[in-house]
């Protein structure tokens, strides 16, 4: 179970969309079968996890919503806090602006567990949801440190993601040429790493940001193409007008 929840994000990072979904759904079947509450928690987060990168956010508050209410149930501290952060961040995106108490009151608990891994990952997660709610300053706070805590612990798992988004904070603070070259970093770090769905992410917001300009178009064309399985999802959409791809 375990095994197929950490390959269901692993598939989607690389750009198997589809390879992802049945690793999900194999992990949750398999928690099922065997009726074990700490097993069916894991298998929810990750479920949840993966429907958000894909742009699933309602699936995905299902899942984390059913992992909180299990995980409270049964006293699994750990996954508790790691779902009360993700109904948080979800809730930001659906527009809930009190999400972030969410996420706030989801690391706290998830400190007081004395657990490192996962730090750079969540703070990017509380990151992103300042950004939505336009506070730049805080989120590139909050970004700016999740780097350094990655720098320390060695933690690589979303370091594209971190990159982009301290550019998105820089580009809306006006500061153009951080922006770009945190752009730069985060499309450099996604493809030595093969993560070909956080390239075209990054690849993304550089067309978003410098619509027209022949570098832009040229690192989404190249992220695009580096897709196996380009069909599914919001991001491989978008990127295929971008590109004038459809029809």
């Amino acid at each position: 179970m375990a095994c197929y929840s950490y390959l269901s994000l692993t598939h989607w990072a690389q750009g198997e969309s589809r390879r992802a979904r049945e690793a999900c759904a194999r992990a949750i079947s398999h928690a099922e079968r065997i009726a074990h509450p700490f097993s069916m928690t894991l298998a929810l987060i990750f479920a949840a996890l993966l429907a958000r990168e894909r742009g699933q956010d309602g699936i995905a508050r299902e899942h984390a919503q059913a992992a909180e209410a299990l995980s409270a149930e049964n006293g699994f501290a750990f996954w508790h806090a790691a779902a009360r952060i993700l109904v948080g961040v979800l809730r930001v995106q659906a527009g809930e602006r009190d999400g972030v108490a969410q996420i706030l009151e989801g690391l706290a608990s998830w400190q007081e567990t004395g657990s490192q891994l996962g730090r750079s990952y969540y703070a990017g997660l509380l990151a992103s949801a300042l950004l939505q709610l336009g506070e730049l300053d805080q989120g590139l706070q909050i970004v700016d440190e999740a780097l350094g805590s990655a720098g320390s612990t060695g933690e690589r798992l979303n370091l594209a993601e971190l990159h982009r988004i301290r550019a998105i904070a820089l580009d809306g603070l006006g500061r153009t040429a951080e922006a770009d070259h945190s752009l730069g970093r985060a499309i450099e770090v996604a493809h030595t790493q093969g993560a070909a769905a956080y390239q075209l992410r990054a690849a993304l917001d550089l067309m978003r940001m410098r619509r027209g300009e022949d570098n832009a178009e040229r690192a989404l064309r190249e992220a695009y193409s580096l897709l196996p399985d380009p069909g599914e999802g919001p991001e491989s959409e978008e990127a295929r007008r971008a590109l004038g791809l459809e029809g």
